[in-house]
């Protein structure tokens, strides 16, 4: 009897196994969004990804949108591969507070878009920390059906303080094979570009929660927090946007612009972290409105975090 007893839990074992569907059965080549064991997204369901803000830009429906309403688990795979998992936050859970990756109601963008957000951090080092949206798995897996899209990359180039004044050196460049329209400072006006933008933040590296790390999403308080002094200007309405703030960078263009800011405190020199938010228009726009003649509107936002040396 003990002879047959081990061929006979195998062949048990085997015919459960066999009866149970796995979710890696079931992946496809290219992008996959997992919820609950269920494949909710995978290639077909989207046009293309927007790797520099991480928007998913649907065909159709949002088919994301019945799943909003508890919190929940996702998971992320490119080509059959977990690259990283988070959080689905219910519009009525904002109390509900988690730094990883996280899909979430949101206001800003239309049924079309659907943005997957996180919330970097800054160790006391200031090293910022690694972004798990960013892997190359997930670029190849979104290049293997013409679904990468590298967005506009910006950058911090420098910053300069005299008195209670600050002069800030952004850099915007394309990558893409098409030409892209961005929310020109320039012709826009500091005030309603940072309607849009919010203001910077220049935050003493030691000032950070629980003396560990900083969420780009806290606003630091006290004497080593350092903000702009912005008369905040409103569009005249919500939605309203004018195709006359736009400005045409080309693909592979780089391009760089200076905003001057008054902020409340003098800079003492030192190192810093330095955040700043580069805006795009979302709910404003209609799918039909992204493409125009001779590129398509940006979309989204870039938050730039850096550790930067003020002399």
């Amino acid at each position: 009897m003990r002879i047959l007893k081990l061929p006979l839990l195998l062949t048990i074992i085997f015919i459960l196994g066999c009866g149970k569907e796995h979710i890696s059965d079931n992946l496809d080549d290219g992008i996959n969004i997992v919820l609950n064991d269920e494949i909710i997204i995978n290639h077909k369901d989207f046009d293309y990804y927007d790797y520099s803000s991480h928007l998913l830009y649907f065909k159709s429906d949002n088919p994301f949108a019945e799943y909003l309403n508890d919190i929940g688990d996702f998971d992320v795979y490119a080509n059959g591969t977990k690259i990283y998992g988070g959080k689905i936050i219910p519009e009525n859970r904002s109390d509900f507070i988690y730094m990883g990756p996280t899909i979430q109601p949101d206001n800003d963008y239309d049924d079309y878009i659907l943005p997957v957000i996180t919330y970097p951090t800054v160790h006391l080092n200031g090293d910022v920390s690694t972004d798990p949206r960013e892997d190359i798995k997930i670029v190849d897996a979104l290049k293997r059906y013409n679904q990468f899209h590298s967005g506009l990359t910006c950058d911090i180039k420098s910053i300069n303080s005299f008195s209670n004044k600050v002069a800030l050196e952004l850099s915007i460049r394309n990558d893409d094979s098409f030409n892209y329209y961005y929310l020109d400072p320039e012709k826009m006006g500091v005030n309603l570009f940072h309607f849009y933008a919010g203001s910077p933040i220049i935050l003493d590296t030691l000032s950070v929660i629980g003396g560990s790390n900083f969420g780009y999403g806290y606003n630091p308080t006290g004497s080593n927090g350092y903000f702009a002094d912005i008369d905040i200007e409103s569009p005249l309405y919500w939605n309203y946007w004018d195709i006359e703030w736009l400005s045409l960078i080309k693909s592979g263009e780089t391009k760089s612009f200076i905003l001057n800011y008054n902020i409340i405190k003098e800079i003492s020199p030192g190192t810093y972290i330095a955040y700043f938010k580069f805006p795009g228009l979302n709910i404003q726009l209609s799918k039909e409105e992204i493409e125009l003649e001779d590129g398509r509107i940006w979309q989204g936002n870039v938050a730039i975090l850096k550790k930067v040396t003020i002399e």
